[in-house]
């Protein structure tokens, strides 16, 4: 996943689609790599959503 997707300020909505688009990479066995992750409540989001690998600063 490209930084773009990951602002600091997700929303709600965002973090809908976020969580949507992991199910999907999931179901079709792809690795979840997401980058540019830069806080700790985004990396605690992440994970939790199931992303296998991240990026940051």
């Amino acid at each position: 996943m490209d930084r773009r997707f990951l602002s600091d300020d997700l929303s709600e909505k965002g973090k809908i689609v976020l969580q949507e688009i992991f199910h999907l990479l999931k179901r079709t066995n792809k690795f979840i790599v997401c980058e540019g992750v830069e806080t700790k409540e985004m990396v605690d989001f992440l994970v939790k959503e199931g992303c296998d690998e991240l990026q940051g600063y």
